[in-house]
C-alpha cells in the first residue's frame, strides 16, 4: 500500500513538473500599430515603422528589423513577423516572451 501511495507521489511531482516547464513562455498574434507600446511579460514592444517587406521594431530600447516571413530575437523577445501594412504601418506578428521570475 505505501508502495502504491509513492508511486502517486511521483506521478505527481513529475506532472507538476512537467506543467511548470511547459509555462515559461508566452506567445501571442499581436496586430501591432506603428508607434503603439505594447507590454507582454514587461517587455516593451514598439513597432518603428514598416519599409518595404520589412519592419523596424524597438524592445525595450534596442532597436532591429525583421523581414517578413521571418523570425528574430530582440532583447530576449522572439518575434515571427508574419503580415505588414503600409498605410497605416501595421505589422502582424507571434510574439513570444519568456516568463521572467525573481526579485
Amino acid at each position: 500500500m505505501k508502495k502504491g501511495i509513492f508511486i502517486v507521489g511521483i506521478a505527481t511531482l513529475i506532472l507538476f513538473l512537467l506543467n511548470t516547464l511547459y509555462v515559461l513562455a508566452e506567445t501571442q498574434k499581436l496586430i501591432i500599430e506603428a508607434n503603439v507600446g505594447y507590454i507582454i511579460n514587461g517587455k516593451n514592444i514598439t513597432l518603428v515603422g514598416v519599409n518595404g517587406d520589412e519592419a523596424n521594431f524597438n524592445v525595450d530600447g534596442v532597436h532591429n528589423s525583421i523581414q517578413k516571413g521571418e523570425l528574430d530575437t530582440i532583447s530576449g523577445v522572439i518575434i515571427n513577423l508574419t503580415g505588414l501594412s503600409i498605410n497605416p504601418p501595421i505589422a502582424i506578428a507571434f510574439v513570444t516572451v519568456n516568463f521572467v521570475c525573481g526579485d
